[in-house]
C-alpha cells in the first residue's frame, strides 16, 4: 500500500485559489455592508435623510458619505456639457461633498480608481434633485 501524497493538479490549485479569494470578497463585502448600516444610522441622526440629505457610496476599496450638494458647485458643475467635463470638473464637484472618509483617503482611492469619483458624482446628482430612497434607479 503506497502513502505517496499526491500533489493537486493545477486546475485544482486554482479551483482553490477562487474559492479562498471569492471568500475573502465575500467577508470584506460583509464587513463594508454592517460599515454603511453603521454610517447610515449615524449620519441619519446628523445630516437628516438618506438619499435626501446625504447618500453613501458603497465600493470595493472602501465607504464614501456625501452630503447633499451645494447649489453654486451643483449649479457648476451641471453647466459643464457632459462631453466637456473632464476627471478634474467631477473631482471639485465631488470633494467639497465628501463627509466621511477624511479627503486625504477619498483621494487617494479616486486616484487609484478613478470611477469612484463618477459613482460618487452620480450619487451627489441624485441628492440635488432631492429624489429620495423610493426613487432610486441603482446602486451608486
Amino acid at each position: 500500500m503506497s502513502t505517496e501524497h499526491k500533489s493537486p493538479t493545477k486546475a485544482e490549485a486554482y479551483v482553490k485559489f477562487c474559492e479562498e479569494r471569492d471568500a475573502k470578497l465575500k467577508e470584506d463585502a460583509e464587513k463594508r455592508l454592517e460599515h454603511e448600516a453603521d454610517l447610515d444610522m449615524k449620519y441619519s441622526a446628523k445630516l437628516g435623510v438618506r438619499g435626501i440629505d446625504f447618500e453613501i457610496v458603497n465600493t470595493a476599496k472602501g465607504v464614501f458619505v456625501l452630503r447633499k450638494p451645494d447649489w453654486t458647485v451643483a449649479k457648476k458643475y451641471n453647466s459643464i456639457p457632459a462631453d466637456k467635463q473632464t476627471d478634474e470638473d467631477v473631482w471639485n464637484y465631488v470633494v467639497p461633498h465628501i463627509v466621511e472618509p477624511d479627503v486625504n483617503v477619498a483621494r487617494a482611492v479616486m486616484q487609484e480608481h478613478g470611477g469612484v469619483a463618477y459613482r460618487c458624482a452620480g450619487a451627489l446628482h441624485s441628492l440635488y434633485g432631492a429624489r429620495g430612497p423610493g426613487d432610486r434607479t441603482g446602486k451608486f
